[in-house]
This record gives structure tokens, sequence and C-alpha cells, in this order.
């Protein structure tokens, strides 16, 4: 084989780092965001500086066109038009956050690059390098010039394009944003020419921004991508080797594997820097098109052209940002792939005694196929990119101090409450705690709590059901009990189903409290509270939903209503509509009896839809919590930790227990909420529905009080959906992620047959856990945007 090593000078080791970062330090650094900037006194203070211009140029802009749109706007179609501005300042300002937050991670990124050029070895795998390098670079090229061809049309061919503007006696030209009188007479000299620079230099802050991001989205992706190819490069040469290869087929291996973990690093650190903004571009893009699109309908003039290639110029830009966020998580995924094909392509038969195996992990871990996503909601690949057009149409890094610790019954206690605390109050409230049924007094106190509860939801299906048949004529209002009786019913079905798996939740808890008392080391008690308090507040997030809904409904609609005058009587209205046939609600005490009681009703009714959505956020986010705890264990496999055992089969033991334990705990949350989650799922859709077509038909502006309790019970159905999505997603996100945690570790230094539990963990995590309701819709954020 001819010699094809090479030796890398500084000089050209420089300029080949400059080829992949260039494009990313020219627009990162006139925005105060290149990470390198903070290594001198000056560069600090540089940044500091550009942070605080670039703050306030968008903050006032956004601020002069909020006042504008509050004071000065009275028409409809206006007000719309100042939406779109005010939302691209926001989406901007959370971008530039989110990319400052996220320094660390980008300075990361950029020394893995200058790592990868200054340690490529072989020409061949310099010449794939410096091919996707290109590549990346004329992405990031792509990606400014489209940004700048919205900014030249929006900021100097609309308003000099157009000419100066005659208003009496003054002569100005038309600003790109409108300005609040309250700030300046925009019309006036110097105060246009004044404003209409800051405008021009806000627009190319903010467009440098957007390019900056996309460049660095870009060029990391596609390092990444070049970096795989190197690795099907080094694949095909492991059977024979190559003349910068070691000649030992073992440490071939070894390359091959802590190259393909190294790649996997860069990709995970990628999508955690990038995460959060593609997020917001993808949101923000969405809305800012739907509106674009509006404005070029309405004012569609041939006449016009400027402003209608203006719109049309923005729209493309944005699509474009849409479009090169999925193109490289399309990218990405599809390289993976191919690096699992070429592990099985290359000749691994030869390959002697179980080396070969090594060939089955690669495999595992590419079909485990790394995704890009927005936010952890959207899968960024072409597919969710057509699918968006269309529908527009129609690791932790450090580690802890390895330290015992010692957990004393008192902090065992505090710390099983900080889990269970809200579940306990909302379950013992509806007399289905488990542990109530452990004496005489906890039983007689479930069973009096179900009889009222039963009986309150019974009573007022059976009232409105009544009022319904008997006295209500015209279809409309007919269709308007059905929500309410839907809704009763729903509640009466879930109450049920909550005791009837009283069980299943004793189970849950018990296996919480044993994973508390089990707790040994610092670092394992530190994930878990972090989770335990996770859970906590996602307990009181749905809390809050479901009972803001509540206030509206049963107490803002009738004090804003006011009490009733008909004929000689007084009442206040009844949040619902009760039979004349079981009481005259007009006459007193009846009216503020049935008031009472509907109220109550409503407390309970809404206390069990906040129970079964906190069991369901507590339970799934302690599952989470202990599979980054097994995370940690993986981590820790090979060199051991203070509270492990010194032999490495008992802590693969122990690892292999968590791990079952964790699925058992799954599979028994899964059984306890499966019926649960599709009556809430059926029932929200359904309400959803009816509610959407109520506040249609009922929109009154001077009846403010209305609406916005159907907006606040919209609302509430909405997040109930939401948050079982959400956290069926999270779970299923966090199994994958123990896969790719033990592909990630150090397994080719286990000897013998040891790695092969690897292969047994990864494939079970592949497998994903997934939560469903009633075993017919699948519980993700996926299934939710549907």
């Amino acid at each position: 084989m001819k010699n094809q090593q090479v030796v890398i000078t500084q000089d050209d080791y420089k300029r080949k780092t400059n080829l992949s970062i260039q494009w990313n330090r020219w627009l990162l650094t006139p925005i105060g965001a290149w990470p390198n900037l903070r290594k001198s006194r000056i560069g600090k203070c540089y940044s500091l500086l550009i942070s605080i211009i670039c703050y306030s140029l968008i903050g006032f802009m956004l601020v002069s066109c909020s006042i504008f749109l509050m004071v000065e706007i009275n028409n409809i179609y206006n007000k719309l038009k100042m939406v779109g501005p005010l939302s691209f300042f926001v989406m901007t300002i959370m971008k530039y956050y989110f990319l400052l937050f996220h320094e660390n991670d980008i300075r990361e990124g950029i020394e893995r690059i200058e790592w990868d050029w200054k340690n490529v070895k072989h020409q061949e795998d310099r010449n794939i390098m410096i091919t996707y390098a290109n590549y990346g670079r004329k992405l990031a090229f792509i990606c400014f010039f489209f940004m700048l061809c919205a900014f030249i049309f929006y900021f100097l061919i609309q308003p000099f394009g157009g000419g100066k503007i005659v208003d009496g006696n003054l002569t100005f030209i038309q600003l790109p944003f409108p300005i609040s009188i309250l700030i300046a007479d925009v019309r006036d000299s110097p105060y246009n020419e004044i404003m209409l620079s800051i405008q021009i230099l806000t627009g190319i802050v903010m467009n440098a921004i957007r390019s900056a991001i996309c460049s660095v989205a870009a060029v990391f992706a596609i390092h990444a991508c070049g970096q795989m190819q190197v690795l099907m490069n080094w694949l095909n040469h492991l059977v024979e080797g190559r003349s910068d290869m070691s000649k030992k087929i073992d440490d071939r291996i070894a390359n091959i594997v802590i190259q393909h973990d190294r790649i996997l690093k860069f990709l995970a650190l990628t999508e955690r820097a990038l995460q959060q903004i593609s997020f917001v571009e993808f949101l923000g893009c969405t809305a800012n098109m739907c509106l674009l699109g509006y404005y070029l309908i309405v004012e569609w003039n041939p006449k016009e052209l400027i402003v209608s290639f203006t719109y049309i110029a923005i729209i493309a830009s944005i699509t474009f940002n849409i479009f090169i966020f999925c193109y490289i998580g399309e990218l990405v995924a599809e390289q993976t792939e191919k690096v699992g094909e070429v592990a099985y392509m290359i000749e691994w038969y030869r390959i002697r005694g179980k080396k070969k195996l090594c060939c089955v992990l690669i495999i595992a871990m590419s079909n485990s196929s790394i995704k890009f996503t927005a936010g952890n909601m959207v899968e960024l690949s072409i597919y969710t990119f057509s699918d968006y057009i269309q529908y527009l149409a129609d690791y932790r890094v450090s580690t802890m101090e390895k330290n015992r610790s010692i957990i004393g019954h008192d902090d065992y206690e505090r710390n099983v409450n900080l889990s269970i605390r809200w579940n306990r109050f909302l379950l013992k409230s509806l007399g289905t705690w488990p542990n109530l049924r452990e004496s005489r007094i906890g039983k007689c106190y479930s069973v009096l709590i179900g009889i009222v509860c039963y009986g309150l939801i019974s009573f007022m299906l059976t009232s409105s059901n009544m009022f319904l048949v008997v006295e209500v004529k015209d279809t409309y209002n007919r269709i308007k009990m059905i929500g309410p009786l839907s809704f009763f019913a729903m509640t009466l079905i879930k109450y049920y189903f909550l005791t009837f798996h009283e069980e299943n939740i004793r189970k849950g808890i018990e296996h919480i409290e044993w994973d508390w008392k089990n707790v040994k080391h610092e670092e394992d008690k530190r994930i878990m509270i972090e989770y335990a308090n996770y859970g906590k507040k996602l307990a009181l997030i749905s809390i809050f939903f479901v009972y803001s809904a509540f206030v509206f409904y049963y107490f803002v609609v009738p004090i804003s209503v006011g009490k009733i005058r008909d004929e000689n009587l007084t009442f206040i209205p009844l949040p619902f509509p009760s039979s004349k046939l079981i009481a005259d609600m007009r006459q007193s005490p009846a009216n503020e009896i049935l008031f009472s009681v509907q109220v109550l009703s409503g407390v309970i009714i809404h206390a069990i839809t906040a129970t079964a959505v906190s069991i369901a956020a507590v339970f799934a986010v302690h599952a989470c919590g202990q599979m980054q705890m097994l995370m940690n264990w993986l981590e820790c496999l090979v060199d051991g930790r203070s509270d492990m055992n010194k032999i490495v089969d008992k802590r693969i033991a122990k690892i292999v227990v968590q791990h079952d334990r964790i699925l058992k705990f799954l599979a028994l949350t899964e059984r306890a909420l499966q019926q649960i989650s599709f009556v809430e799922f059926l029932g929200c859709t359904m309400n959803m529905c009816l509610l959407g077509y109520y506040l249609i038909v009922e929109w009154n502006p001077k009846e403010i009080s209305l609406s916005l309790t159907y907006i606040s019970l919209l609302i509430s159905f909405t997040f109930n959906i939401f948050i079982f999505c959400y956290i069926g997603d999270l779970v299923a996100e966090q199994c994958q992620k123990v896969g790719e945690m033990t592909y990630m570790i150090e397994w080719y230094r286990l000897t013998g047959k040891k790695k092969l539990c690897c292969v047994l963990i990864i494939a079970m995590s592949n497998s994903s856990i997934k939560f469903t309701a009633g075993n017919m819709v699948e519980l993700s954020i996926y299934t939710f945007s549907d």
C-alpha cells in the first residue's frame, strides 16, 4: 500500500481549521458571541459592549413598536400587521440570549473541530475533511445570502424604492418599522434620518444573529458528517489495516470505537447548543410565515410590486431557515445510519474469534439513529419540513466528588415526601390514597368520601340530563349541554379507574419509597432530588391549569354576570343549569344550596383530573430520574466507584437489576394510567371541539368574561393532553439515552464476554418504552402536534 501519511505543520493546521470555522468567526465576532473573545480582557470588554448594544437596539425596536401598537393603531388589520415585527423582535432577543447562554458549548465544539484537524494522519482522511469543510462553508454562505436578500428588500429597497413621502410641508423617507409619535415625530428631520439609521443598524444585528445561528448549525453538523465519513473509511480498512494504522487489530478496533464515541458526543453537544434556538426559530418562523402569507394576500397590488417582492423575499428567507435546520438534521441521521451499513458490509467474517462482536455494537448504536430536534418536540428532518410546508399550504460533562451519603430516617422521610406529597394530598382528599385502608377509620373515611364523590357527580349528571330532556327545545342549547354531560361522564369513569387501580398506585409509591431508602451515593441522591423537584413542579403546574379553569367557570362568570332579577326574584346564575323538577333554582334558599353543591362538585371533579395528571407526572419523572442514575452507574462500570463492588461482574449485575426495576416500574405506571389517559385523551379532544364551537357562536366583545372562560377551559383541556404526551415523550427519550450512554462508555476495556451485557442494554433501550392511551394512541409530542 502506498504510504499516504501526512505531517501537519502549524500553518497548514491553522489554514484547514480556518476553512471549517471562518464563517462562524466572521458572523459571531461582530455580535460579541465568538467564544474565544473572552480569553483576553479587551475581548471580554468588547463582547460585553457589543451585547449591550445588540440588546438595546432590539429592545428599543420592540418597545417603540409596542407603544405604536397600543397608542396609535385602531383598526384590526394594522394591529395584526404589527404582530409580525413584534414576534420577530422577541424571537431575535431569545435566540441571541440562547446563543450567549450556550457559548461554552460552542467553544467546546470549535475546540473539537480544531482537535480533529490537528490529529488527522492520512491524506485520504484529510481529503474527506477538506471536502466536507468546503461543503459546510458553502452552506454557511448560502444561509448568509438568503438573510442578506431579506434584509436588503425590507430595510433598503422598500423604504428607498418608494421614494420620499410628501406630507404638507414635510418630506421624509418611509421607515421599515413604524415609530410612535410619543418617541419622536419621524416626519421631521433629523429624527427621520436618525430613526432610519437605527432601524437599519438593528436590521443588520438581527440578520447577523440569524445568519450566525444557521452557520453554526451547518458547520457543526457537516463537520460531524465528515468525521463519520472518515470513520467509514477506517471501517473499510479494519480487516487489512492501513499505513497509518496499528498492526494489531485490537488497537484498530479500539481507535474506531473511540472515534465513533467522539462523533456521538460531538453530535450530543451540537444538539444541546442548538436545541432551544432551533425551537424558537421553528415556532417563530411558522407564525411569521402565516402572517406574511396573510399580508401578501391582503396587500397584493400589481402596481406596487416592491411590497409584494419584499414579502416574498422574507417568506423565502424564513422558509430557508426552517429548511436548513431540517436538512442538516436529515443529513446527520442519514450519515449515522450509513455507519451501521458500512460496519455490516466490511469483511467482518474474516475477523477471528469474538473480535467481530465490536461490529454488533456499532451497528446497534447506528440504528438508534441520532436525531436533531427543535426543543425536544419537533424532529428536524426533510419529512418534518415537507409536513411543515404542507401545513402552511393547507451527559452532563462534569462529575461530582465521589463520597458516600448516609441516609437518616428523617432525611429519608423528607425525600420521599418531596416526591409524593402532592399525590398523597390529592388522593387523600378523594379517598383513594392506598395507605388509608390499612386502618378501620381509614377504610370508613375512604368509603364515605367515595360515596360523596360518586353522589355529587351523579347528581350533576342526572340533573343536567333532566334539564336537557325536559326543558331544552332548541338545537344549539342541546349541543351546549353535551359538553357538561360528557365532562361529568368522563370524570365518573376516571374516578372509577383511579379506585380500580389503587393496588398499582400503592406498588408505585412503595417502589419510590424503596428507591429513596436504598440510595447510597451523594451523586445519585442529588439526581433523585433534582428529578423529584421537577416532578413536584410539573404536578403544581398541572393543578394550576386545572383549577384556573375551575375558578373562571364557577366564580368569575357568575360574579361578572351578577345577580339576575326575574319578576320579584333575585338569584345567582348557576355554573350548570338544573331542572325545575328538582328545584326552582331562582328561589332562596334553593339557589344558594344548588350553587354550593355545584361548586363542591366542581372542586371534586377538578381534583380527580389534577390527581390523575399529578400521578402520571410524578411516576414518569421518577422513572426518568432512575434512568439518569443508571446512566451515572454505567459511566462508572469500567473503573468503579467508592460505593460500588470491586468486582466488575457484581457491578454489571447491579446495573442490570436496576434497569429491570425501572422497566417494571414503567410497565406498572402504564398499567395504572392506560385507561385514565385514554378517557382523558378522548374526552378532552371532544370537549375542545365543542368549546371551540361555543366560543365562535357566542363571541361578543362586550362579554369578555364568557369568552375568557371558554379560552381558559380550552387551555386547561389542551394542557391535560399535553402533559400526558410530554411525559410519554420524556420517558421514551430517556430510555434511548440509556442505550446511547451504554455505547459511549469504554466498554471495549471490558474483558471476555462481559461486554455482551452492553448489547442487551442497548437492544432493550432501542425497543423504546412508550406510554399509550388505552393501547391505541402513543403518548408523545409528535402525537400532540398532530
